[in-house]
């Protein structure tokens, strides 16, 4: 951090000196670490562009590609199925049906003109009255 930065840091912690002894100064220490652990981490990596970002990701994790892959299979996979059904039967958990819920699927199912079924499942696991409500 250069010295312009310091006398800054300084004058906001003489101007706050209201505050109980070593707080800001705590704050301060704190705030002057994470600053210098982001200016190294910019260091190492702040070169890179994306793709060599994501070409670093697949060395660390070498399924990465296998698992890219997986998912554009299953996505075509998907789209036949969506394709060859009338019907999307779609089975959420009681608990949280709003977050089991896939409302890109439902409206591309509807937009194809089929229909779309809720099935709300572990109803026991949750009070009477939020099940009546779904």
């Amino acid at each position: 951090m250069d010295q312009d930065k310091k006398d800054q840091l300084k004058a906001l912690i003489q101007a706050n000196s209201q505050m109980p002894k070593g707080t800001m100064e705590h704050y301060a220490v704190q705030v002057q670490a994470k600053v210098e652990r982001f200016e190294e981490e910019e260091k190492r990596y702040g070169g890179l562009t994306e793709k060599e970002l994501r070409e670093a990701e697949n060395i660390l994790d070498p399924n990465a590609r296998a698992m890219s892959q997986s998912k554009k299979a299953y996505a075509k996979e998907l789209k036949k199925v969506i394709d060859a059904s009338d019907v999307l039967i779609e089975v959420l958990d009681a608990r949280d049906p709003e977050g089991c819920r896939s409302k890109e699927l439902e409206q591309e199912m509807v937009a194809q003109g089929k229909k779309v079924l809720l099935v709300v499942n572990k109803i026991d696991l949750v009070p009477p009255q939020n099940s009546r409500m779904w």
